[in-house]
């Protein structure tokens, strides 16, 4: 895979992003009813919108996502 940029330091007067912390997640995240059902509605309304602009690939992936959310909801 070739990079975008063969440069080997960065441009004079561009600024380091320094990398963001690590981050500790726990093992189970717990929604309510409301906030679960707002999720399954807004991924919905993205997969449209995707599969609308001719992005089948991510609107797969995020019907994925919703599939996984609603098992976990009505399961």
């Amino acid at each position: 895979m070739r990079r975008a940029c063969t440069r080997a330091r960065p441009a004079p007067g561009s600024r380091r992003v320094p990398a963001p912390a690590r981050s500790c997640f726990r093992a189970v995240i717990e929604l309510s009813k409301e906030e679960a059902f707002e999720v399954c509605g807004r991924l919905a309304l993205v997969h449209q919108v995707l599969v609308r602009n001719g992005e089948p690939p991510a609107a797969i992936e995020l019907a994925w996502v919703f599939d996984l959310i609603e098992r976990r909801v009505a399961g």
